[in-house]
């Protein structure tokens, strides 16, 4: 269980990387370089939660807890992008 959550916390951390790599504003749309930062920080928060869960699974005798790591972080990382959301859609009514 504990293999199958660090995939699932990389692969959601390289998706979102690949999402902000491969789009780009339109010649209407301001760029917006603060929010593409800000998923680029989180994914690499996500990254780094992932190398923990690992070393966590890896180094104690308790794999559970690796486990509560990693669906805690994906968890705070659906939040973060929720609250990213609601502040880019409230910037860009301004």
């Amino acid at each position: 269980m504990t293999w199958a959550l660090v995939l699932l916390l990389t692969a959601t951390s390289a998706f979102t990387v690949l999402v902000v790599h491969r789009t780009r504003p339109g010649p209407a749309e301001r760029p917006r370089p603060d929010l593409r930062r800000l998923l680029l920080a989180g994914a690499a928060v996500l990254g780094v939660l992932g190398l923990a869960a690992v070393a966590t699974a890896v180094l104690t005798d308790r794999p559970d807890l690796a486990d509560k790591l990693a669906v805690l972080g994906l968890l705070s990382y659906f939040v973060y992008l929720g609250a990213l959301a609601v502040v880019a859609r409230a910037t860009s009514r301004r």
